[in-house]
């Protein structure tokens, strides 16, 4: 089994910062030492570059033509973009991607080359945090409530897990690999 990651930040001024970073198929050692040396950091607005970084992960993501293929995303917040919005969700792009990127591009790729798609939604609780961040907090919390609505109508094979917590991630991966290896050995993706 191999592993690759992508991180992505959001579209910033900062010209230090990176947009996405790649660790290309690799062992799982190589893979967690990649993610150990991640930071979140900076941004100004909720929204993220979720689009840049879906895409490179279909587009360059090196996988053979005969392997089972998962994308396991782990996001916060929803992408830039009008249709994610909700009251007091600060956009800087609300026309969407500044790179172009669209999301039905993306679920063409995804659905052409059978990517299974996993969505693990942290949420975050409002009430952990100061009054000045709450509303931003709930308002990523709905942002991403919509994300997901309009991430369905797009990949068919969507499926999604809502974490209170980061150290879940693990278990819940492990959920998803499980629960799909015994649906593919009883039928094909369709």
């Amino acid at each position: 089994m191999k592993f690759g990651v992508i991180a992505y930040k959001d579209h910033q001024l900062n010209e230090n910062a990176y947009l996405t970073r790649i660790q290309p198929l690799t062992d799982e050692a190589k893979a967690i030492e990649f993610i150990a040396g991640l930071t979140s950091d900076g941004g100004g607005d909720i929204c993220e570059a979720v689009l840049d970084g879906l895409h490179q992960a279909v587009t360059h993501a090196e996988w053979r033509s005969d392997s089972t293929k998962f994308i396991f995303h782990i996001a916060d917040a929803p992408p830039h973009g009008k249709q994610y919005a909700v009251p007091h969700l600060e956009d800087d792009y609300p026309e969407g991607c500044p790179c172009g990127i669209k999301l039905e591009d993306i679920a063409k790729v995804m659905n052409e080359k059978k990517i299974r798609y996993r969505l693990l939604d942290i949420v975050l609780d409002p009430r952990k945090f100061n009054e000045k961040y709450r509303k931003a907090i709930e308002a990523s919390n709905q942002g991403m409530k919509k994300m997901i609505s309009v991430f369905s109508h797009y990949f068919g094979n969507l499926e999604n897990k809502q974490l209170r917590e980061a150290h879940e991630v693990t278990s819940a991966v492990t959920q998803f690999i499980v629960t799909d290896i015994a649906k593919i050995e009883t039928s094909p993706l369709i």
